[in-house]
């Protein structure tokens, strides 16, 4: 029987052999002890616990102390390796396969500033939550979004402990690398929580949106997914979403309805001459998308269905 970790899917690719072999010319390039950063919510920590011991590393847990018992060995953690550990990092990149859980960070502090800037990372404030909402800063899910919305005098709390902090891209072919300036070389202790206003809550939850509907798919549609690498799927999810919102859809159920309908007609449904006018005039305002799509006749349906077989056999004969 699989563990619950071995059975989660992601929207990513796996990770090339040249992607891995760039990352270890990377870590062979640092002065110092490479930093590997983990989510082991979706990792099986027994793997990891023979890795580490079989290479000797070092593990520090990020959140550690009594404030984070209930996290157990399910949160971040660190391990520390020498430039030279490459087989570890092969090893390390072949552990995390299809998983957006593994990121190198290369350090510019002693390691007790580093985990207290990245325990900072783990907890935000919003304008609208009285309680502080746990952000999974190791999943590389949400490490692309979460470096994105920062503010300049954040990312400077950053920059006070990383030079710099990369991982795979979806498509497992590319390195994202998110390089931090030097400030003025002061570590400074965060002395409050980190906060986002509505803007940037905002902007996570969209750049959130194509992994929320995957797992909406999985759960609810699985046979409409289409035989692509999940990287690949998560590239067709981020354009079709970002059609529906430029037809004024922001509601997740929304959302997930427009992407249904373009996995199993074809992606570009929505600028089917058969509905142009109705999204000009047909569609009531604040009329949800489902409630609009159960008022298409017979008709329209069939002439989209015929445009998807013809997207269909275009594609096959390119």
């Amino acid at each position: 029987m699989q563990r619950f970790e071995e059975q989660m899917q992601f929207a990513c690719s796996p990770v090339s052999s040249a992607l891995c072999e760039r990352m270890v010319t990377v870590c062979a390039e640092e002065a110092e002890p490479w930093l590997a950063l983990l989510d082991m919510s979706m990792l099986n920590e027994k793997l990891l616990d023979r890795l580490v011991l079989r290479h000797s590393v070092q593990v520090h847990w990020v959140l550690k102390g009594r404030a984070f018992d209930s996290f157990g060995q399910h949160g971040p953690v660190l391990l520390s390796a020498m430039p030279d550990n490459s087989d570890f990092l092969r090893q390390l990149v072949s552990m995390c396969q299809l998983k957006p859980a593994f990121s190198l960070l290369s350090p510019r502090s002693d390691m007790a500033s580093l985990v207290t800037v990245l325990q900072w990372l783990a907890w935000v404030e919003t304008d609208d939550d009285d309680v502080p909402l746990y952000c999974r800063f190791a999943d590389t899910r949400v490490t692309s979004s979460l470096l994105a919305v920062l503010k300049p005098h954040q990312r400077e709390q950053l920059a006070s402990v990383i030079n710099w902090w990369g991982w795979p891209d979806r498509l497992g072919q590319g390195w994202t690398c998110e390089k931090f300036d030097r400030n003025n070389g002061q570590i400074s202790t965060p002395d409050r929580l980190l906060e986002f206003d509505a803007q940037q809550f905002s902007q996570m939850l969209t750049m959130a949106e194509p992994d929320m509907v995957y797992q909406m798919l999985l759960e609810k549609m699985p046979d409409i997914l289409p035989q692509q690498e999940g990287g690949l799927i998560h590239q067709r999810l981020v354009s079709m979403l970002a059609a529906a919102h430029a037809h004024g859809l922001d509601d997740l159920p929304d959302l997930f309805q427009f992407v249904v309908l373009g996995l199993s007609t074809y992606d570009d449904f929505h600028a089917s001459p058969v509905l142009a006018q109705g999204w000009r005039e047909h569609r009531k305002p604040n009329q949800r998308f489902t409630e609009w799509v159960n008022e298409w006749p017979d008709e329209l349906w069939a002439a989209i269905e015929s445009e998807s077989q013809a997207a269909f056999y275009g594609e096959a004969n390119t």
